[in-house]
C-alpha cells in the first residue's frame, strides 16, 4: 500500500499550491506483469486537499482503510468457486508493507520526521550521530519493536496535546491506526522506498551537491513536518559550511567548461527508446525537474562515463569523484537488480557503504543526509521483500499522474460538494 500527494493542478495555475492524496494498493499474489496494469490496482482514497492532513488529521483518514483489513483479517471474505477451489475458499488479506516517501512514511506510520532527534525507526541514530559509519557502534543498535508500540499506545493514551508532544519528542513515535493490526511491525512493516530513497535522494544529491552540476543549487528539505525556522537553520547551517569547504578547498565541483563536456557526452550518446537519459542541458536551469529514471540512467551510464572522460586529464580531486560515482553506480546496480541474493544484498551494502566513506574523505565538513542513513538499511527490506522492482513507488507514481489527468475544471471535490449541499439546504 502507498499513500503520495500531488498537485492536481499540475503547476499550471499560477500561486495554486494544493495537494491531494492517493491511497492505493497492489496485490503481491498477482505476477508482476499482470500486478502494475491500472486495472489490477486497488485506489482505495482520495484524500481531498487543498492542503494535506498533518500528522493527527490522517490518522481519521487511515482508520477507514484499517478498518477494511482488520476484517479481512480476522474474518476473511468467502467465495462460492474460484477456478483453483470450485468448491469455495476463505480468503484473508494483509497490508504487507507500506510504502510511501520519506516524510509520507513517516507521517502516515506515526514517526518523527528525519529532521527530528531520533531521525531513524530501525535503530537508535540519532541526528548528531548520522556521519558515524561503523555498524558495530552502539547508535546502530536496532530499536525495540514492542518498546516503539508500547510508546505508540501511550502516546494514544494521553488527552492532553502538550503532554503527546512531550512524550513525541522523547520517543519519536506516535499512534499509528496502522498498529491495530495483529501483524503489523513498524520496522519490518514501513518500507525505506528504494525510487526515493536512491535515485531522487542520493544520486541527485551525488550529482548536485557533490558532484556541482546544478548551477541552481536549490536545498533540498527532506520533510515537510519541520517549520520555516528549521528550514531557515538548515540553510544557515549549510552556508556556514560551504564557506568552510571553500576555504579548505576541498570542494571537487566541475568547472563551467567540465559540465560542457559532460552535456556533450550525453549528446553523443545512442542509446535505446525505452531508456529516457538526463536531460542534454544538465547542469543548467531550465532542463527542470528531472524524473527518477533520468537519475537512473545517468548514474547507470552517463555521470560514470563523463567522469571517466575528465579523469583522464584531470586532478586528483576528479580521480577520487570519479572513484566515489563508480562505487554509487555499483550500489545501484546491485539495489535494483531483477533477482536478489544475500550475496548481492551485502555487496550492496559494502558497496554504499564505501561510497559514504568516500563521501566524507571528498568533504570532511559534510554532513550526510537522512537518505545517506537509510541507504544502509534497505538491505533489510531486500531480504524480507525480494527484488525492489516488486514494491518501489514507480507505479504509484503513475496513479498520482493519472489522477491529475483527470479533468476536473480546475475545482477540488470538496468545493463541490458544499456547493451540492447549499444547493439542498435551499
Amino acid at each position: 500500500m502507498s499513500i503520495d500527494w500531488g498537485n492536481p493542478f499540475l503547476n499550471k495555475t499560477a500561486g495554486k499550491h494544493v495537494s491531494v492524496g492517493s491511497v492505493a494498493a497492489t496485490c503481491l499474489n498477482l505476477p508482476p506483469l499482470y500486478r502494475y496494469k491500472l486495472e489490477n490496482i486497488y485506489l482505495a482514497t482520495v484524500i481531498p486537499g487543498p492542503k494535506e492532513p498533518s500528522k493527527t488529521e490522517i490518522i481519521d483518514y487511515i482508520d477507514v482503510i484499517v478498518d477494511m483489513f482488520v476484517d479481512s483479517y480476522e474474518h476473511g471474505t468467502y467465495y462460492s468457486s474460484t477456478y483453483l477451489h470450485p468448491e469455495g475458499v476463505l480468503e484473508r488479506s494483509i497490508i504487507l508493507a507500506l510504502v510511501c516517501d520519506l516524510p509520507g512514511a513517516r507521517k502516515c506510520g506515526g514517526l518523527a520526521s528525519c529532521m527530528a532527534k531520533n531521525m531513524c525507526h530501525l535503530c537508535r541514530m540519532t541526528r548528531d550521530e548520522i556521519n558515524v559509519l561503523d555498524m558495530q557502534q552502539p547508535c546502530w543498535r536496532p530499536r525495540d519493536v514492542q518498546d516503539q508500540i508500547r510508546d505508540a499506545e501511550h502516546w494514544r493514551d494521553l488527552k492532553g496535546v502538550g503532554d503527546r508532544e512531550e512524550l513525541f519528542k522523547k520517543t519519536g513515535v506516535r499512534w499509528s491506526p496502522f498498529l491495530r493490526l495483529p501483524y503489523w511491525s513498524p520496522q519490518d512493516s514501513i518500507v525505506i522506498d528504494g525510487m526515493h530513497n536512491l535515485l531522487l535522494g542520493l544520486v541527485q544529491y551525488h550529482c548536485r551537491s557533490l558532484m556541482g552540476i546544478d548551477v541552481s543549487m536549490q536545498v533540498q528539505h527532506e520533510n515537510d513536518d519541520s517549520d520555516e525556522n528549521e528550514h531557515s537553520t538548515l540553510d544557515a547551517e549549510r552556508v556556514s559550511k560551504i564557506r568552510k569547504r571553500l576555504d579548505a578547498g576541498n570542494i571537487p565541483r566541475l568547472t563551467k567548461r567540465e559540465i560542457s563536456m559532460v552535456q556533450q557526452s550525453i549528446q553523443e550518446t545512442t542509446r535505446p527508446r525505452t531508456n529516457k537519459g538526463p536531460p542534454l542541458n544538465l547542469g543548467e536551469k531550465g532542463h527542470g525537474k528531472l524524473k527518477a529514471d533520468q537519475w537512473r540512467s545517468a548514474i547507470d551510464f552517463d555521470i560514470p562515463v563523463a567522469i571517466a572522460k575528465l579523469c583522464k586529464n584531470g586532478s586528483s580531486s576528479h580521480r577520487k569523484l570519479f572513484y566515489s560515482t563508480m562505487l554509487l553506480a555499483i550500489a545501484i546496480r546491485h539495489a535494483t537488480a531483477h533477482t536478489i541474493s544475500e550475496y548481492r544484498i551485502q555487496r550492496y551494502t559494502a558497496f554504499m557503504l564505501a561510497y559514504l566513506k568516500s563521501v566524507l574523505e571528498i568533504d570532511p565538513f559534510v554532513r550526510l543526509r537522512p537518505n545517506h542513513h537509510n541507504a544502509l538499511h534497505l538491505g533489510h527490506y531486500l531480504r524480507l521483500f525480494g527484488p525492489m522492482h516488486g514494491w518501489w513507488m514507480f507505479v504509484f507514481e503513475r496513479i498520482i499522474g493519472t489522477l491529475q489527468r483527470t479533468n476536473t475544471n480546475f475545482k477540488l471535490g470538496m468545493k463541490i460538494i458544499r456547493v451540492d449541499f447549499r444547493e439542498l439546504s435551499n
